[in-house]
């Protein structure tokens, strides 16, 4: 996808002021406290190689949607509270992304120090793509690495016009991973088992539409399931489906039987009084009672999804098979993808909730646990990429 890039192993970076633009968007609470840190650990292999490599790491990104305001509750203090803890670096936070603060310290990193460079949506040039606030970070740097899947379609200056402003520029060790297996989806080993959810059908067509041609199996969960069920004559009590939708459904149903494709939906479910609530059981998909709400995949059917997919060559699984939200997996999918990455086959995680899922279900160090050859909690850019689209941010690289 990128073969004309030098790769960042490839690039002499000793005394090179290497910019890293990734995603450092963490989850903080309210005590400035670093509460989940997967974005910072997915970038770390490639801080630590510059690093290695005594290159002048300086390390950008932003937090929050401050809108060209500088606000200290979005600050990137707690980001580099974490990676000093994760690396015993020194990370240096001056005041202002491209201030007079910011270009000395750049020029006084030592090895074993690393320049954070404050929120870059602080300054309004950022969020317009805006030539002039990029060419000020220019001048920090002599080497561009832009490493995080989920800036690769965004209009931001950092990603779209500053790459183009430094003579070196790559993408760094995550982003190369992930685009190489984005490489294989698009060309997959079939057969080709697809696990598709999601609250709305109706948000969901695009999707179905594409992997119809691509997959042999398609199994549905999620609020995309339930409208597919009540269009078979289901009862669902009061579980929200999308009446408007019912038709669609029967004719992609039929679409399917038409083209010879496996389209399985959920044959018991997790019942309970309401949304998001902690008291329910399992039943049948036939005898949901009234007052009932579907919460969550049944067991008979997190077993059968997870059969079907371990005699795939690729799976593709894209959430939330469960309705708790689209950045927050249930507990039957934290379990369909233990089962699921227990298999030798090719798979992708695509989206919030499976992303949620697959740091659940990580096994503890030294234990070998669920692999997965590609989780992003961004799913628009892969879905983008496989659909053929030219993304801004790998545009701006080229």
């Amino acid at each position: 996808m990128l073969d004309h890039l030098q790769r960042l192993e490839e690039m002499p970076l000793a005394n090179q002021r290497v910019l890293v633009r990734a995603d450092l968007d963490l989850a903080v609470d309210a005590g400035g406290n670093v509460t989940e840190n997967s974005r910072l650990q997915r970038v770390l292999p490639t801080l630590r190689h510059i690093v290695e490599q005594e290159g002048r790491l300086i390390l950008a990104g932003h937090r929050g949607d401050p809108r060209g305001k500088v606000r200290a509750n979005v600050s990137m203090e707690p980001v580099g509270v974490e990676l000093a803890k994760l690396t015993g670096w020194e990370v240096l936070l001056p005041d202002g992304a491209t201030s007079d603060a910011a270009r000395m310290v750049v020029a006084d990193l030592r090895p074993g120090q690393v320049c954070l460079l404050e929120n870059l949506r602080f300054e309004s040039g950022e969020d317009r793509a805006d030539e002039g606030f990029a060419r000020r970070l220019a001048r920090l740097c002599d080497v561009y690495v832009l490493d995080s899947l989920s800036l690769v379609d965004r209009e931001l200056a950092s990603v779209v016009a500053l790459p183009r402003a430094i003579g070196q520029r790559t993408v760094g060790l995550a982003l190369r991973a992930d685009l190489d297996a984005i490489e294989r989806l698009q060309t997959p080993a079939r057969p080709v088992v697809a696990l598709l959810g999601g609250r709305r059908l109706e948000d969901q067509l695009d999707k179905i539409e594409m992997l119809l041609e691509r997959a042999q199996v398609l199994c549905l969960g999620g609020g995309v399931a339930n409208t597919f069920l009540t269009a078979r004559g289901h009862q669902l009590g009061r579980t929200r489906i999308e009446g408007g939708m019912l038709a669609q459904a029967r004719s992609l149903e039929e679409r399917a039987e038409r083209t010879g494709i496996r389209l399985l939906l959920p044959t018991d479910a997790v019942i309970a009084s309401k949304p998001g609530a902690t008291d329910g059981v399992v039943v049948d998909v036939d005898q949901i009672a009234e007052d009932r709400v579907v919460v969550d995949l049944g067991p008979e059917t997190i077993r059968s999804y997870a059969q079907l997919a371990a005699g795939g060559a690729t799976v593709i699984a894209a959430g939330p098979m469960g309705l708790t939200g689209s950045e927050r997996h249930t507990p039957g999918e934290a379990e369909l993808y233990r089962k699921i990455g227990s298999s030798s086959n090719f798979c992708a995680l695509l989206g919030g909730a499976a992303a949620s899922a697959a740091r659940c279900v990580a096994a503890p160090e030294g234990e070998i646990g669920p692999r997965f050859d590609l989780v992003s909690a961004a799913a628009e850019p892969v879905w983008r990429l496989l659909r053929g689209a030219r993304l801004p941010g790998l545009q701006a690289l080229r």
